[in-house]
């Protein structure tokens, strides 16, 4: 999994000509896509997630690396407990058998779980992002005092 380092908008131009060749003589259709950095293929990005606006790797080049990375980067059992615990909440949440409520400390609408106890992945809390830190905060200077 080595990276070229490109040198010139003429060199990727002729990465992605080398490819994939254009269906007719338009060199707008060379630029529809972006290059994978893994296999020089042009791929459509697909937004995955909100903060990140597109990803150097076609799906199945992500996949793979993300397959080698859990092998090198296992999680802890107790990461491991607290990500299930997560998943199976939001699940519950997708489905509409738990309801998103506002905050329980200031009201507001836009709300998280937070999880009290691991061990009762249904039992959630509903509070805002400033909230939540605050509360993760004061749990982590009460666990360490």
């Amino acid at each position: 999994m080595s990276k070229r380092k490109v040198s010139s908008i003429a060199d990727i131009v002729r990465r992605r000509l080398d490819a994939n060749p254009p269906r007719s003589n338009d060199p707008r259709e060379i630029f529809n896509g972006k290059l994978c950095a893994m296999c020089n293929k042009t791929y459509v990005p697909v937004r995955y997630f909100a903060k990140r606006k597109s990803y150097p790797y076609c799906n199945p080049c992500h996949a793979a690396h993300q397959r080698e990375w859990r092998k090198a980067n296992p999680l802890s059992p107790e990461a491991r407990r607290k990500d299930n615990c997560r998943s199976y909440a939001g699940v519950y949440l997708r489905r509409g058998k738990i309801k998103r409520e506002p905050c329980k400390v200031c009201g507001s609408h836009k709300s998280q779980m937070h999880h009290p106890d691991y061990d009762k992945p249904l039992e959630v809390e509903w509070m805002c992002r400033p909230c939540h830190l605050l509360e993760h905060h004061i749990e982590r200077n009460r666990a360490a005092k």
